[in-house]
């Protein structure tokens, strides 16, 4: 009926966000938040809604609206929390992961890792459960240590993100990829330069 067609696009919106964020498309990000969040009622957004609001604080600070980006993001782990989501359910860690992402983007490397790792720490004691979600974490707590010289960390984290995705996903998974590719710039940081090679 037309009165269920709404309800029925949120989550498929929600579902776009996050596809266009993935890839990086900022403005179609934008957009297809915007317009699921059109359809959620403001005083009770629920699940979706939620979640459409999580692509739109992403979106913000790839725009680089970080501040913005950081209340959008604290909202969602509010309004999971008031749904009922324990402080352990994944899908309230993902979204304190998200908060992490914002500062990372805006290059707040020491808040960016104080909000990562209790992030991790959690994740880890969920025995496997969120194991995915946890490589997710570790992968983004290794671009972090990266910037912050700390190398040895960063190698670590990306090390344990490659086992856990290892596990779970084929090679050419684009997590395990990305994982790649981060292993890949660190080594790099070991390479002897021309000039040294000389």
């Amino acid at each position: 009926s037309q009165t269920t067609r709404p309800i029925q696009r949120l989550p498929l919106l929600r579902m776009l966000a996050n596809a266009e964020w993935g890839l990086g498309h900022l403005t179609e990000t934008q957009a297809a938040a915007e317009a699921a969040l059109a359809l959620a009622p403001p005083e009770r957004p629920g699940w979706n809604g939620l979640l459409a609001r999580q692509a739109r604080a992403r979106a913000l600070a790839m725009a680089g609206a970080t501040e913005q980006a950081l209340a959008e993001a604290a909202a969602v782990v509010q309004g999971l929390r008031e749904l009922g989501n324990a402080d352990e359910a994944l899908e309230v860690l993902r979204a304190r992961r998200v908060m992490g992402e914002v500062q990372a983007r805006a290059g707040a490397w020491p808040e960016a890792l104080a909000l990562l790792q209790p992030v991790a720490r959690q994740q880890a004691a969920a025995q496997g459960a969120q194991a995915l979600e946890l490589a997710q974490t570790l992968d983004l707590i290794g671009c972090v240590q990266r910037e912050l010289r700390a190398y040895e960390a960063a190698q670590e984290a990306h090390r344990q993100a490659a086992s856990l995705m290892a596990e779970r996903l084929p090679p050419d998974h684009p997590l395990r990829l990305r994982n790649a590719l981060y292993q890949a710039r660190l080594a790099d940081r070991h390479q002897p330069t021309a000039q040294t090679q000389e």
